[in-house]
């Protein structure tokens, strides 16, 4: 029986009402009578049968009532979490709900009792008439419980499906929930086809609060179910996930879910449960398209020149993991040929997924693609790595993309065979050492058919960040970075091979050195040629098979002409973007004053005596050559003067002391030094304690000198103190009257100081020690220097007199 529609049921109740209707106007209008019923109606003997038909009507409707209480009472089944009594007697009546008709059914036997008591005729017999035809409804309705049990589920699904709302779903979600743990699986796969096709419906129809709780939910159900239920069932789980996930892709409703990014953890846990030979043989769960899936659909925004991915963070690393975890060494010997075909579904997806062209997905391209290759060395596939990309690796290295996975793979395993100590010895260096080997003529060619220029432009971000990530960490112990320096290396010894051209060479340099040919000249040139020579022909013989000397001086003047252009423009880029005008170094000079003021106070943080005659003055300098923008930017230049200027007034203020106190020297096997010191301290009642008070850490009473000293004023100066001092400050006068601080710039005889050299009009500078210096005029080089470095004079002078000619008593302790 197919559920009613409300039209139907409009029917049935106009039905009704007409019938009342007629039956009115035929007691109210006499030509319309017929003789036969009026006879019956108005029959000497109508009382009686109207009584009759009263309690026929109340008996009637009374044990259609009890019925149906029964009949439903003992329905407990449920069907995609909708119950089977709830859906007969409230979902499937639209007008005529069973809650409805039986209160109509009540109210009928009372209002035939009222018409029967008011003789009433013609209206007991409607009554009559409809509560019978109420009964009718409501047991042809509770007969829908004897149809085949098919039948009934179709039905109930068919009614959730066209009128789904988040409380059908949420019970739906709850009723697979509870099915996760059943014995029969055919209850848990209808539940999921009927939660499919509502998702599918509702992407279609664009409702956000379905599509959201559908793909919440699925997440919750994963994360709670898959360690403690049947595998077949959480495969079953991952399908309709997989189904979700391909439904959002269909082109004319494309939208992006994450339902990978919530469950993607413990999607790797369940991996980790079962066997590689579980997953390659079971056949519910499609492993491949699943990551298809994921993959088309990412969503990215554009951000600082980039495109960042939004959601599936991590699919591109999906098919790694699957790799890992299926086809790991020496595990693919029993199903070889299941494991052989997965490797090459998943090399092929990424194959055409990077040669697509489509920048938005870029980077996720080249990191999976990338990702799967270094597994593949990590496993020490060789036969794999050469027969699914290194054979034919040449024909692609026109798309960028595909030339910087080719470079990251070679700078890997480079890494691994020459590189990191980690590895040192074990099977995965030799490994690496075999393939680089293996890939020397490779390499040759692909030095000169990549485009390096615009691999570093468009992908030098990605695949700095991309080999970083590869780096090998032990847990116990902190290392060196070493794959950064690797990179560098590889690609500019690769760069030097290739380009011939000054202006080529000077391209790649700025991507390779992300801007600081300084240090690069510093680092390869530190102690001339020589170095960077040995290094290259050690990386040709490895990388290329072979040593060229003939060329090898054109290519270090290469180099060192690239390197030269691009120190300089580095200078003259600082000079230009952060030049040391007259407004800078004044704001630089108050900045040093004020930080000194405040260091002078917390040398003396105590009074001394302002009325106090000073009677010396004297004066400490310091010259500071070389400040730069970075120096005048930076704290460290403030915090160098500071320390220095406190550690020399400190100084000073402790050798006018030491002419002013009593000296008493003790040996420090003594073990009465604080009795001896206190005690000759007290005739010039100490108010100041200058030194470390836990000096005595060793001796029986070591905290008497602390109770001493509680309420006086404490120094203990971070440059150290040679003596203990119990002084009266009041007998002192010492102070910092002023600061005097002058900036200079740079000018011709200062060349020499600078280490620079002259060949000619032309002038060679760097503001590094060593590396390669770039060449000036006389008036660009005066013009730089006045823009980028100043030298600084500080002069701190100070005041000092004593009222006596001793102001208290100094502890020197002699070490034996």
């Amino acid at each position: 029986m197919k559920k009613r529609t409300l039209k139907q049921e409009i029917k049935i109740l106009c039905f009704i009402l007409a019938f009342v209707a007629l039956t009115f106007l035929y007691s109210q209008i006499p030509c319309m009578h017929i003789v036969w019923i009026d006879r019956i109606v108005f029959s000497s003997n109508s009382p009686d049968l109207l009584l009759d038909l009263f309690t026929v009507q109340a008996t009637v409707a009374a044990l259609s009532i009890s019925i149906i209480a029964i009949i439903t009472g003992f329905q407990t089944e449920t069907y995609y979490g909708v119950g089977l009594t709830n859906y007969i007697t409230t979902l499937k009546p639209i007008l005529f709900k069973h809650k409805n008709l039986m209160i109509a059914d009540l109210i009928m036997i009372l209002a035939n009792y009222i018409a029967v008591s008011l003789q009433c005729y013609y209206l007991s017999v409607d009554i009559f008439a409809v509560s019978i035809l109420i009964s009718i409804i409501l047991v042809k309705d509770t007969a829908f419980v004897f149809k085949k049990g098919t039948d009934i589920k179709q039905e109930i699904r068919e009614y959730v499906l066209h009128n789904y709302s988040v409380s059908y779903i949420t019970d739906l979600i709850d009723n697979i929930s509870k099915q996760m743990y059943a014995d029969n699986l055919l209850p848990l796969e209808d539940g999921f086809e009927l939660l499919k096709e509502i998702y599918k419906d509702a992407v279609q129809n664009q409702n956000e609060e379905v599509i959201d709780l559908i793909c919440k939910s699925l997440s919750v159900l994963f994360s709670e179910k898959y360690g403690n239920t049947a595998k077949e069932k959480v495969f079953l789980l991952l399908w309709t996930i997989n189904e979700v996930y391909a439904i959002s892709n269909e082109p004319q409703t494309i939208r992006h879910i994450e339902i990978w990014d919530r469950i993607y953890v413990d999607f790797c846990d369940f991996l980790h449960t079962i066997t590689p030979t579980q997953m390659r043989r079971n056949r519910m769960f499609d492993y491949y398209a699943f990551g298809i899936n994921l993959m088309k659909n990412k969503s990215y925004r554009y951000s600082n020149g980039r495109y960042i991915s939004q959601n599936s963070m991590l699919a591109e690393f999906y098919y790694v993991y699957i790799y890992t975890i299926v086809v790991a060494p020496n595990q693919v010997s029993e199903e070889g040929q299941s494991a052989e075909e997965m490797i090459r579904s998943i090399y092929f997806w990424y194959s055409s997924y990077i040669s697509a062209d489509t920048d938005e997905q870029k980077e996720d391209a080249i990191k999976g693609y990338g990702f799967f290759l270094k597994q593949l060395v990590d496993n020490q596939d060789e036969r794999n790595i050469r027969k699914l990309y290194l054979n034919h690796a040449i024909m692609h290295f026109h798309n960028n993309k595909e030339g910087t996975v080719f470079v990251a793979l070679f700078v890997y395993a480079y890494y691994l065979a020459f590189c990191e100590v980690l590895v040192e010895g074990q099977s995965i260096q030799r490994f690496a050492q075999d393939l680089i080997k293996s890939m020397q003529g490779l390499v040759h060619k692909a030095i000169y058919a990549l485009n390096i220029k615009d691999i570093l432009k468009e992908n030098g971000k990605i695949l700095r960040n991309l080999l970083n990530s590869w780096e090998k960490f032990n847990t116990d112990e902190l290392k060196e970075i070493v794959m950064e320096r690797v990179l560098v290396d590889v690609l500019l010894y690769i760069s030097v091979e290739k380009y011939f051209s000054e202006d080529d060479l000077y391209d790649c340099l700025k991507y390779i050195t992300s801007g600081d040919m300084e240090y690069t000249s510093l680092k390869y040139f530190a102690n001339g040629d020589d170095d960077f020579v040995a290094n290259f022909m050690v990386f040709q013989q490895r990388a290329l098979g072979f040593t060229e000397q003939s060329d090898m001086q054109r290519k270090v003047d290469t180099l060192r002409s690239a390197l030269q252009k691009g120190v300089k423009a580095k200078q003259v880029e600082v000079a230009e973007h952060y030049p040391l005008t007259q407004k800078v170094t004044k704001e630089f000079v108050e900045r040093i004053k004020t930080r000194l003021n405040e260091a002078m106070n917390e040398i003396i943080p105590f009074s001394f005596n302002e009325n106090c005659q000073a009677n010396k003055s004297e004066k400490i300098a310091l010259d500071y050559c070389q400040v730069d923008q970075d120096c005048v930017g930076s704290n460290y230049l403030l915090d160098d003067v500071c320390r220095l200027a406190s550690c020399r007034l400190f100084d000073r203020l402790e050798t006018c002391l030491g002419e002013h106190v009593e000296i008493l020297k003790l040996k420090n096997t003594d073990r009465t030094k604080q009795e001896q010191f206190i005690e000759k301290s007290t005739p010039y009642i100490p108010n100041v304690f200058i030194g470390n008070k836990h000096t005595f850490w060793e001796e029986n009473d070591q905290f008497m000198l602390q109770n001493y000293i509680d309420a006086m004023e404490k120094v203990d100066f971070s440059c150290g103190c040679k003596r203990l001092y119990l002084i009266n400050s009041n007998l002192v006068s010492f102070r910092v009257s002023q600061i005097h601080i002058e900036c200079f710039d740079y000018t011709e005889s200062d060349f020499d100081a600078l280490n620079i050299e002259k060949s000619g009009n032309d002038y060679f500078y760097s503001r590094s020690n060593g590396g390669i210096k770039a060449k000036y005029e006389k008036k660009e080089l005066l013009d730089l220097l006045h823009k980028t470095l100043k030298k600084i004079h500080i002069e701190v002078e100070y005041e000092y007199g004593f009222q006596s000619d001793f102001v208290g008593c100094s502890l020197e302790i002699e070490y034996m």
